[in-house]
């Protein structure tokens, strides 16, 4: 326990050291979180899961993050139980305006879908833009846009609108919360409330 404990110091030492300022949002920082989801299909019950997300800035290239992402949902859609997992890999670039941080990023990544009624493994991949703004010493709002399909011909392309919220309580603590609208035929809206865990 005391190894872990001094691994964690020291690598929140090192990256306060590289990164200096406090952190207000999640571009350009080094953090892994962990978030609540729901989801709320329209006129039915609201379905659960969690998400799992790691984000790492590109020491060479600063304006430049890999993050890479875990989910799971349970949902109940159309009298269908459906079983979604999510696996994501993305690239993203920004920059630093202010108190704006205009960014975009490119996604790869896989979806299964184990259901009632069959099982379908898709092959994903997105486009996002977006702006990250910082409120506040140690909180930001963002906004994006994107815009997602695969390379399996049967998927429907999706497009989501996201709000949200980052506010961290220490450089090592922080809290999230999103809303995001999926503009489809079933208009799904998804709500992620969580911890950012920083370095």
């Amino acid at each position: 326990m005391k190894k872990i404990i001094l691994t964690f110091l020291t690598l929140s030492s090192v990256s306060s050291f590289v990164y200096g300022e406090e952190k207000s949002g999640q571009l350009g920082e080094l953090w892994i979180g962990a978030d609540a989801v729901g989801i709320d299909y329209s006129g039915e019950d609201m379905n659960y899961g969690g998400r799992l997300t790691g984000n790492i800035p590109v020491p060479v290239l600063s304006m430049f993050d890999v993050r890479g992402s875990y989910q799971y949902l349970k949902a109940d859609h159309s009298d269908v139980d459906h079983t979604l997992q999510q696996i994501d890999l993305s690239l993203i670039a920004h920059l630093k305006l202010l108190i704006f941080k205009p960014y975009a990023a490119v996604t790869v990544g896989y979806l299964n879908d184990d259901n009632d009624v069959t099982k379908n493994d898709y092959g994903i991949y997105n486009g996002e833009l977006g702006v990250e703004v910082r409120v506040l010493p140690r909180g930001s709002l963002y906004a994006s846009y994107t815009y997602q399909d695969a390379f399996e011909s049967e998927y429907e392309s999706t497009n989501y609108y996201k709000l949200g919220a980052n506010y961290w309580l220490t450089n090592h603590i922080g809290l999230h919360a999103s809303f995001t609208f999926q503009d489809t035929n079933t208009n799904a809206r998804l709500y992620q409330l969580g911890l950012r865990f920083g370095f």
